[in-house]
């Protein structure tokens, strides 16, 4: 896992899947599936580390703290996993060790690292006697989206698969577009108040008042795919053939009449384009986009 300090990368420990063996009681046949977690260069780690991990803090007072659990509670609030990987290599052979092919799939992983430290710390006075603070470290209920401005902490979808078979061929390509969900509602705007008890500190209010409460927005943003591109190739890697798919959903409906019909936001279209052009439109419709009467809830 790539762990920058200063100019150079630091292995970090961690465990991680390195080997998956399966065997057919009837057939026999043994199958292996191993797994690398490397860049395409073959020497870095594709393992990014979301937070860093510091256990110092700052409260409400300004005074700098210390506890070791502060990490872990920090990484289960912001939702993501201590490490991130940006690609994945599933190896497969059998039983013998002979080569059957390989998948490759790629991640839009954020290789930033959060920190509870505060680049630029301030500075008082003027030249020459200025006085800056040595090192600050921000509360933990500051650590959000929406402070944190270097850092995606919507990362981590499946943007490219690609399949080879044992001589390195590729097989197929898929690759796929994300877009964030338009939430068009309050909770846009919906602020949330975070407390941690740290040390014996309530940390994130001054008072149970509302005008002292620290306040953060909640996180509402979701991702959904868009669209999808498959490109199949021959066995010996040659002549693809393109699919594209694209998807729209119940709030995407431009007609108004529609797009008031059902109280949900589910996939209602997935339009595929074939290499030669020809399109097949699919509609899916759900039990919400019915009235049943006044009897129903929906």
């Amino acid at each position: 896992r790539n762990y920058k300090n200063g100019s150079s990368y630091k292995p970090i420990g961690g465990a991680r899947i390195k080997e998956v063996r399966s065997k057919d009681l009837i057939s026999g046949i043994e199958t292996v599936k191993s797994y690398s977690y490397l860049m395409a260069d073959g020497v870095r780690p594709s393992g990014f580390m979301c937070m860093k991990p510091i256990y110092r803090f700052k409260n409400n007072f300004n005074n700098i703290g210390s506890n070791s659990g502060i990490y872990d509670r920090l990484m289960g609030e912001i939702g993501r996993p201590v490490v991130g990987y940006n690609r994945v290599i599933e190896q497969i052979k059998d039983g013998a060790g002979t080569p059957l092919g390989k998948t490759v799939y790629t991640f839009a992983q954020d290789t930033t690292e959060i920190t509870t430290e505060i680049i630029n710390p301030n500075c008082t006075g003027t030249y020459p006697d200025i006085v800056c603070d040595t090192i600050k470290y921000y509360r933990p209920e500051k650590i959000r989206d929406g402070l944190i401005k270097y850092h995606d902490f919507a990362g981590g979808n499946l943007i490219k698969t690609e399949v080879f078979n044992q001589n390195g061929d590729t097989l197929s390509v898929q690759t796929y577009d994300y877009t964030p969900i338009e939430i068009n509602t309050s909770f846009d705007n919906t602020f949330g108040a975070k407390v941690f008890k740290v040390n014996g500190y309530n940390l994130g209010y001054f008072s149970f008042t509302n005008a002292y409460l620290e306040e953060y927005y909640l996180l509402f943003k979701k991702y959904r795919l868009e669209s999808q591109t498959s490109k199949i190739y021959s066995q010996t890697g040659t002549n693809p053939i393109t699919t594209t798919q694209s998807f729209t959903y119940k709030d995407e409906i431009p007609s108004p009449a529609e797009g008031s019909k059902g109280k949900h936001n589910f996939l209602v279209k997935t339009n595929t384009t074939d290499g030669q052009g020809h399109s097949i439109e699919s509609l899916s419709k759900y039990v919400a986009d019915f009235s049943f009467g006044l009897d129903t809830l929906l």
